[in-house]
């Protein structure tokens, strides 16, 4: 089976539907998420780079998986060219958004790439009245702590578990 981009239907709830037939989650997407006039739409909609209905319904299973089920940590592996980065920062929106994160941290395995991405999805976080920016906070490294409602989303894992001595 593949999880193409192409391949999710034409609106929130078939990407929604179609995202959860693949990763066996069992849960209702909540009407939120897909009325037009939603904060959440009208924010993302607002944003510089926004997400696809893909990249949103990713985050939305994510983001329900984030907190209270396996231990706390779930580990994602995405296709290349499926737009992590905007998953990513769609997850990180959500998890503010919806109150399951009180802080989100976004590890990068470099500055290169977390200065890229912090300045493509500002606009996710100050969409929102008021905005997000203080409650996300990006790092380059594990050196950093983070609190029992923080939530830490780490991008190229790999990196982090393989290369790094």
């Amino acid at each position: 089976m593949s999880l193409a981009a192409d391949n999710y239907g034409n609106n929130l709830r078939d990407a929604h539907t179609k995202v959860c037939s693949y990763t066996r989650c069992k849960f209702s997407l909540p009407s939120f998420y897909d009325e037009p006039t939603s904060a959440f739409n009208l924010s993302l909609t607002a944003a510089q780079n926004p997400p696809s209905k893909y990249q949103i319904a990713l985050a939305i299973n994510a983001a329900h998986l984030a907190k209270g089920t396996f231990h706390n940590r779930t580990l994602w592996e995405l296709p290349a060219g499926s737009g992590k980065s905007r998953v990513i920062a769609c997850l990180a929106f959500i998890l503010l958004l919806t109150g399951k994160a009180q802080k989100i941290h976004i590890v990068f395995p470099n500055s290169a790439l977390m200065n890229r991405d912090k300045k493509d999805y500002a606009s996710y976080f100050t969409t929102v009245d008021p905005p997000l920016t203080d409650k996300v906070v990006y790092h380059s490294d594990l050196n950093f702590s983070a609190g029992a409602k923080d939530v830490v989303i780490i991008d190229e894992a790999d990196y982090f578990i393989f290369e790094k001595t």
